[in-house]
């Protein structure tokens, strides 16, 4: 149960990032302030930040092994993505969506352990 409130708290931070950044970022689109390729750019951005810090919510929330907290996190999403890609939006499956998988997952390991580090540097 614990775990759970770990990863809830977590996702809540991820969620909300991303839901927020997305509507900037799609508002400054339809007022052409930015162009659509900044779009993109930003969207990865997006992800790969409120992922760190999703990471570093858990890791500052564990007691150790803090990167495979982070990788356990990541990879409940990864699986999330991969199956709305394939089953739902009847994607096929590309080597950019290994990257895609392989950046998210690094991010979200490298902020649980500046997380779990940060946490035992302050104790």
């Amino acid at each position: 149960m614990k775990y759970l409130k770990k990863i809830g708290v977590s996702s809540t931070y991820l969620i909300g990032i991303v839901l927020f950044s997305t509507l900037l970022i799609t508002i400054l689109n339809y007022f052409n302030v930015i162009s659509y390729t900044l779009v993109n750019i930003f969207e990865l951005l997006i992800l790969t930040t409120s992922f760190w810090y999703a990471g570093y919510k858990i890791g500052n929330n564990s007691d150790k092994k803090g990167w495979l907290e982070g990788f356990k996190f990541s990879f409940i999403y990864v699986l999330l993505f991969f199956i709305l890609n394939s089953v739902v939006f009847n994607n096929k499956f590309h080597i950019m969506d290994i990257i895609f998988y392989i950046i998210i997952i690094l991010s979200t390991i490298f902020g649980s352990v500046f997380g779990i580090n940060k946490k035992l540097k302050n104790k």
